[in-house]
């Protein structure tokens, strides 16, 4: 098989701390187990899904069996996929308490900690994620599942150098959909379009026809092509994995970009409202309640607004860090201004230096004044290249508020190609 190369950019490798290991409270993460296997009302499936039927039936064997690590760690995936199913992180406390138990019963078990650093990675805890990686990939030096969680921590945290080597050395050992998906996002972040279609194209042809991760890596090549300003490719995409699963959600989603693009604002209301019906994603809520405000419908705006609020907060309650997408959020709805830097910058010094985390300090940035941080910030963000229209839509303006006309049409240009609604919702 022709091998395959992520970048043809130089890899620096950045210092990783060593893995620092955790208390687990042994018997509380024993006691959360027990207590939930013998809960008087148990885990009864409300749908059809694998994650459901797999703890509906596991149930009584770990009653019986509650220090049986194999079953201790397929619990805790189940879990991991019962939670991504229904956006819900109430999930996550019970998939952690499955894997923590079954390391505690086995310290070299690299799937519980592969598992783990999932669930870190879910909740956007992603130094823990990174160093549960780093310990499965210890215990397992061939595991491409501890790779992914590595590749995606370091990815978060903008440690690209690093994710490209990790990514790499994934591929090389597994080459499948998982992997070659992560390949794609890293040419996307290095602004290589093309190039990140060619491999998400591989990720599809790689899944199982029927799998609902092909159907999301279908998805994903069409968010590409539509970034790449190849519209009708990607409604063909959109396409594609709606027949697959019918009402997916993402694919509804990408048609309802496509529609936004068109200027067809009041069809995409009613596909909008559908997608809300049956999933409370935030980043849908929000199209949905800029679909309101393009059609004139302020109040129904601003409910759909504190829905996202409240969702916001409902997953920071259940572990999950959601402070800097709210933060931007807020940013876009005139919110907490002079608070959004602070928040920023603690996620910069605590070492979070992603793109997302410079693009969101930059646009605070430029809220409160403050242009030249504001440019500094932007540029830092758009170093790696990448093309992401929300993003190229705030330097344009950033460019131009600090004057740099050149600068400023480049990037307006671009986000108002892709998403020309932006402007509208100023």
């Amino acid at each position: 098989m022709k091998k395959i190369t992520i970048l043809s950019l130089a890899i620096i490798v950045l210092g990783i701390g060593a893995w620092k290991f955790i208390d687990y409270k042994k018997n509380k993460t024993r006691n959360n187990v027990i207590g939930l296997l013998n809960s008087k009302t148990s885990y009864v499936s409300n749908s059809s899904s694998s994650a459901d039927r797999y703890i509906s039936a596991s149930q009584e064997d770990l009653r019986n069996n509650p220090d049986n690590t194999n079953l201790l760690v397929k619990m805790g995936y189940a879990y991991v996929q019962k939670s991504r199913e229904e956006n819900d992180p109430q999930y996550y406390e019970n998939a952690k308490d499955f894997f923590q138990r079954a390391i505690e019963l086995d310290g070299n078990n690299a799937d519980a900690y592969g598992g783990l650093g999932s669930v870190c990675l879910s909740e956007h805890n992603f130094k823990d994620a990174l160093q549960a990686g780093k310990r499965a990939l210890e215990i397992n030096p061939h595991s491409a599942y501890a790779m992914s969680v590595i590749v995606d921590a370091q990815v978060e945290l903008g440690m690209y150098g690093n994710a490209i080597k990790t990514a790499q050395s994934m591929v090389n050992t597994r080459p499948d959909l998982s992997s070659y998906s992560r390949i794609s996002y890293l040419r996307e972040i290095h602004g290589d379009l093309p190039g990140a279609i060619d491999v998400m194209k591989m990720a599809v042809n790689a899944g199982a026809p029927n799998g609902e991760n092909t159907a999301w890596c279908t998805v994903q090549l069409g968010n590409l092509y539509f970034n790449a300003g190849e519209i009708d490719s990607a409604k063909i995409c959109y396409d594609a994995a709606l027949e697959k699963y019918p009402d997916y959600v993402y694919a509804l989603g990408g048609l309802a970009k496509i529609k936004l693009h068109n200027g067809d604002y009041i069809s995409v209301v009613t596909m909008l409202e559908k997608i809300a019906d049956k999933n409370k994603l935030p980043e849908y809520l929000i199209l949905l309640g800029e679909a309101y405000k393009i059609t004139g419908q302020n109040d129904k705006t601003e409910e759909m607004f504190a829905k996202v609020k409240f969702i916001n907060t409902y997953f920071k309650e259940k572990g999950v860090d959601t402070d800097l997408e709210l933060t931007l959020f807020n940013i876009n709805q005139g919110r907490n201004i002079k608070e959004a830097v602070k928040t920023a910058e603690k996620y910069i010094k605590e070492g979070n230096n992603s793109f997302k985390t410079f693009h969101t300090l930059a646009w605070a940035e430029y809220k409160n004044g403050e242009t030249d941080s504001a440019v500094k910030n932007i540029e830092t963000a758009l170093k790696t290249g990448i093309k992401e229209p929300l993003l190229w839509y705030h330097a344009g303006k950033i460019f131009e508020k600090a004057g740099d006309k050149v600068k400023a049409e480049k990037y307006l240009s671009y986000s108002h190609s892709i998403n020309p609604w932006l402007e509208k919702i100023e």
